[in-house]
């Protein structure tokens, strides 16, 4: 860590030092990075209320903060999954830190309200995980319509966010296997 700091002490280490630990863990997609975020400005064809969903959450995008909050729990309460939900947590907080970072860089507000109501713990290990699995394709198909979204619009901040929802959504896409893997194997033990 010392090295960072005297190697560039005006930059923020520790979002790369987090970066660095979150695309190196087996729980983010590693085939995509994150895109550099000097491309987005505001007034350029993306409207910040767009991304609000994935902050805040609704009925058709789980928010990324009940995503960590989901996953933490799950993690306390289910010690059998508690590393690969925690694993996930964490890519989640990158996730709600990232999209947080791009609604500021187009000129919006991270509001104060946080929509948890569609949190569900499950009552059991197989139903967390099936609880999870929802949240994630939920996810997916929420950022798959964004990315779609953004498609249409010629502008440096549109293909930017794009990308930034492109990686998001293939961490999505991995937890996904990765927690149809683990209830597969699950099952298969009950059986």
């Amino acid at each position: 860590m010392n090295y960072l700091l005297k190697k560039n002490p005006d930059s923020n280490q520790l979002d790369e030092l987090v970066l660095g630990l979150v695309n190196n863990m087996p729980y983010s997609n590693p085939n995509i990075l994150y895109p550099k975020e000097k491309n987005i400005h505001p007034d350029d064809g993306v409207s910040p209320e767009w991304l609000y969903p994935a902050l805040e959450g609704t009925l058709t995008a789980p928010s990324e903060q009940s995503a960590v909050y989901q996953y933490i729990k799950h993690s306390a309460l289910y010690p059998a999954i508690g590393q690969l939900c925690l694993g996930i947590a964490i890519t989640e907080m990158k996730h709600l830190d990232k999209i947080g970072d791009t609604i500021l860089a187009l000129g919006g507000t991270i509001h104060s309200q946080w929509n948890n109501s569609e949190i569900d713990y499950g009552t059991d290990i197989k139903s967390a995980l099936i609880a999870d699995i929802q949240s994630e394709k939920t996810s997916i198909d929420f950022y798959s319509s964004m990315i779609e979204k953004l498609s249409h619009i010629q502008s440096n901040t549109a293909q930017t966010i794009a990308e930034l929802l492109s990686k998001i959504k293939a961490d999505e896409e991995h937890h996904l296997y990765l927690l149809e893997k683990v209830i597969q194997n699950y099952n298969q033990i009950k059986s």
